[in-house]
């Protein structure tokens, strides 16, 4: 499957969105340590063979999707951050 900039355009959209309604601080500390965790979690992965990507940008160089590991798995950390920030506790 070829690279499509609309992908990386929502991803940056969805990103930009997230970042504007949290304090600047956690939002960067959430995005970039979900990035780095993701990005060593899903190297091992790949090379472990459990789990294969089938798009994947700059195939020659990466085993595993940039996009997805890089972008859109922190976006999503930061929305769930983002909608959880101020709940409370279940009380049983």
């Amino acid at each position: 499957m070829v690279f499509n900039p609309k992908y990386l355009s929502i991803g940056f959209l969805l990103l930009f969105l997230n970042l504007r309604k949290l304090p600047i601080k956690d939002g960067l500390i959430i995005f970039l340590s979900a990035s780095y965790i993701a990005v060593i979690l899903g190297t091992i992965a790949v090379e472990e063979g459990m789990l294969d990507y089938p798009v994947r940008h700059l195939r020659d160089h990466f085993d595993s999707s940039l996009l997805f590991e890089m972008l859109y798995l922190p976006v999503f950390y930061l929305y769930f951050y983002r909608t959880t920030l101020y709940s409370r506790t279940f009380k049983l």
